[in-house]
């Protein structure tokens, strides 16, 4: 720890910066030679082409081109259909979540599903109205009890357990049972 903070003096800035300028110049050095050989390969591919030697190394090279293009081409659209085919599993979203260490997708998802639930039920939460007073407004037990939940999670910054878990998503079953004329909406 000293070695690497304390002791971090002009000697050791100056090895720092030299060996990542070093680096630098490698790739820098290394990129311009595959770019050099990528054009000298596409210099001599041209010639070919316009027929410097011959018809059949013509037709040759241009035979080549349309296979390389036509391989880049079905290359990307093989890249782009694995890009979205991967993008939309679940597997992203999960990993995500577990690399913040957090629960917010989840609180999120069951105050939404509830809220969707209710929505379905003919209960739409006012502009005016926070969470809490919608789900008072409606006397409905379930949605209280979720709702707190909702605000102890998403600003208490607390934890669901797994417990919480299982007894929010009962609350939530038992809400989309509940018939829309057991409860009623107080709209004073």
């Amino acid at each position: 720890w000293i070695q690497y903070f304390v002791a971090f003096d002009n000697q050791e800035q100056r090895s720092l910066f030299t060996s990542v300028r070093k680096s630098v110049v490698e790739y820098q050095s290394k990129t311009s030679s595959c770019l050099g050989s990528a054009q000298e390969r596409f210099s001599q591919w041209w010639k070919e082409f316009r027929g410097d030697q011959g018809l059949q190394a013509s037709a040759a090279a241009a035979g080549y081109g349309f296979a390389y293009l036509t391989a880049i081409v079905f290359g990307v659209f093989l890249l782009l259909w694995l890009y979205r085919r991967t993008a939309k599993m679940p597997i992203w979203k999960r990993l995500l979540n577990w690399v913040k260490g957090t629960n917010r997708a989840s609180v999120i998802e069951f105050y939404e599903r509830m809220q969707t639930v209710l929505a379905s039920k003919g209960f739409n939460r006012e502009p005016h109205q926070t969470p809490l007073e919608f789900a008072f407004a409606l006397n409905i037990p379930e949605a209280v009890k979720i709702t707190e939940k909702y605000n102890r999670v998403r600003f208490g910054e607390k934890y669901l357990s797994s417990a919480e878990s299982l007894e929010i998503e009962t609350w939530l079953n038992s809400l989309a049972a509940t018939n829309q004329h057991e409860s009623k909406m107080d709209h004073s």
